[in-house]
């Protein structure tokens, strides 16, 4: 018997079944009880795993899901290993010899089957109520290799550990065969759900769709519960499928119609989390309206609606969010998330008021970019005051203001002529090492412009160049409406015309309009006189393509060419006329 033993076993499991069985002849059990007689864990595989032949899925080896809990004597592991092989073998050889050998020992093979067929339909329960989906799916697939058909405690067992260990895509094809190959006491909705419960928490929407034709086809009417969980399959799917998401939900909204069932609370808070996935925001508002006539909604359904009203910055849908959830008392890690998205979400839509007060509702420390929408919001609306309370307080919690905060208390208190503050904010960026860059001296140059500092201006765009920064059009329109408010039309035209040879910039017609305005503002009627002069060069030479503003500027200009006509160049002004197509008021040749 030994030698038929260790062939058979290698013929059925493989070379590592040598270990399994007798080492010494004439004896059915092992001669030495010694460690390296047992089969090892790592390198050998039993029977079953030796069989598998399907590569399409790799699921990890547990021996105690094919044998039980191993012994902790590895000699013992080994004489039950090579004894139920024996058992196997013998069982074949005494049938083969009653049957008289040949065919015989073909049909003794076919019983051997049966009785491995039954094995494992009775185990299939067992394993998928314990949870055991590795060992369930080796057993089934060993199941349709013998070409067996599972009955209906084994599609729900093998189900069951599909479900508990997410497994959707071979739920999927288990529901395939078992409309195929049906039960004896007939389909159960409750395997479908099991199916569609593994799509759901393995996050397969496309199986979930499958599921769903596989029930339409087998004539099986799905209730709510399937619906939901078919949904929630697209919930946790992987990010970047976006419109795949938006198709799955829209497919399984629209089977749920052709079913004639209507939602209910927990499929439309499914259906919210789906379309704030899908980036589908209006439409996410609306289901959470749908559910809230449906049932009081949860912290989670708040947050999705929330999310979804940041998106679109529906300002008034923020509020009444807000309102209704009556935030009291300690604000959790959830609900702090939440609530800094829709601060930053009214600070940027101009609502400083009901931002600032969100923000104290924000445990500390709170976020810097919070900080910073609120601070920006209070500086738009020129409330310098509360701007540089929250810069001070944002710098009290520890917090380190990023550039732009900066700016944005530098162009609050300029706007109101506050110089002292702006200039103690310029003395805080070069404590803490933060260099201007082209915004921040545009400020400061605002800042200067306010009281008509056009040297103080000056300079600023001379630190520029010497900080290697390049100036803007912003800048010198800034600087020039700063020479205008100090009434110097000779500073005006001087920096129009560096402009494109210094820096390569095309002025604008803010530009023109500023430095015309110098010429307006300059007492001296010569000065302003030539001063216009220059200033129609540059704009003939640049041109000006909007019809409008080219009347408008033409008219300004003329009036000032006109406070003294005796330093009119009429070669200059006809050739400018020419190129601008408009008259400048020159006087004629008679």
């Amino acid at each position: 018997m030994t030698s038929r033993v260790i062939v058979a076993a290698i013929a059925l499991c493989g070379p590592t079944a040598v270990a399994w069985a007798p080492v010494t002849g004439g004896s059915a059990k092992v001669a030495s009880r010694h460690p390296w007689h047992a089969p090892s864990r790592a390198s050998s595989r039993p029977m079953t795993a030796a069989l598998d032949t399907d590569s399409e899925f790799e699921y990890n080896y547990d021996y105690a899901d094919t044998y039980g809990e191993a012994s902790s004597d590895p000699n013992v592991a080994a004489v039950d290993a090579a004894d139920r092989i024996s058992k196997l073998l013998d069982s074949g050889s005494a049938t083969t010899k009653r049957g008289g050998g040949g065919s015989a020992g073909a049909r003794a093979l076919a019983r051997s089957d049966e009785e491995e067929i039954a094995a494992i339909l009775e185990e299939l329960p067992v394993l998928g109520e314990k949870g055991r989906f590795n060992a369930a799916t080796r057993r089934y697939k060993k199941l349709m290799s013998l070409g067996g058909v599972a009955d209906g405690p084994a599609y729900t067992g093998i189900l069951t550990a599909c479900a508990k260990g997410k497994i959707p895509q071979i739920a999927e094809k288990v529901v395939k065969d078992m409309i195929e190959m049906p039960p004896a006491d007939g389909l159960k909705l409750s395997d479908f759900k099991l199916a569609l419960r593994a799509c759901a928490r393995g996050a397969r929407p496309e199986e979930a769709q499958e599921v769903l034709t596989h029930m339409e086809k087998a004539g099986v009417t799905p209730d709510t519960d399937c619906f939901e969980m078919a949904m929630r399959s697209c919930i946790r799917a992987p990010t970047g499928q976006e419109k795949a998401i938006e198709s799955g939900a829209r497919n399984i909204m629209y089977k749920m119609r052709q079913s004639g069932i209507e939602p209910d609370y927990n499929l439309y808070g499914a259906l919210l989390q789906v379309l704030v996935r899908a980036r589908r925001y209006k439409e996410a508002l609306a289901s959470f309206e749908l559910l809230c006539i449906a049932g009081a909604p949860s912290v989670s359904h708040y947050q999705n609606a929330m999310t979804a009203a940041v998106r679109v910055k529906d300002i008034d849908t923020i509020k009444s969010l807000l309102s209704e959830m009556n935030l009291e008392g300690t604000i959790h890690a959830d609900t702090a998330q939440m609530l800094i998205d829709a601060t930053k979400a009214v600070a940027d839509a101009g609502e400083w008021r009901l931002a600032c007060s969100l923000l104290a509702r924000l445990p500390e420390p709170r976020p810097v970019k919070t900080y910073h929408a609120v601070i920006a919001s209070c500086s738009r609306a020129k409330n310098s005051k509360t701007t540089v309370q929250l810069f001070d307080q944002m710098r009290a919690e520890g917090l380190e203001p990023k550039r732009q905060t900066y700016n944005a208390v530098l162009h609050s208190t300029q706007s109101v002529g506050d110089f002292e503050s702006a200039n103690k904010v310029l003395s805080l960026m070069s404590e803490n090492g933060i260099t201007l860059n082209t915004v921040t001296y545009n400020i400061a140059i605002s800042t200067r412009a306010r009281i008509g500092d056009y040297r103080g201006a000056i300079n600023l765009l001379a630190e520029m160049e010497i900080a290697g920064l390049e100036p803007s059009v912003v800048s010198y329109a800034t600087a020039i409406n700063a020479a205008a408010k100090g009434n110097s039309s000779t500073a005006a035209t001087m920096l129009v015309k560096e402009m494109g040879p210094r820096w390569g910039l095309v002025p604008n017609q803010y530009v023109f309009t500023a430095a015309i305005s110098a010429c307006e503002n300059d007492p001296d009627d010569t000065t302003a006189a030539k001063s216009a002069q220059q200033i129609v060069d540059v704009m003939a030479e640049v041109g000006i393509e909007d019809e409008e503003v080219k009347q408008r500027l033409g008219k300004q200009v003329t009036e000032q060419l006109h406070r003294d006509r005796a330093v009119m160049d009429n070669a200059h002004l006809k050739a400018d006329e020419e190129k601008l197509g408009v008259g400048l008021g020159r006087q004629l040749e008679v």
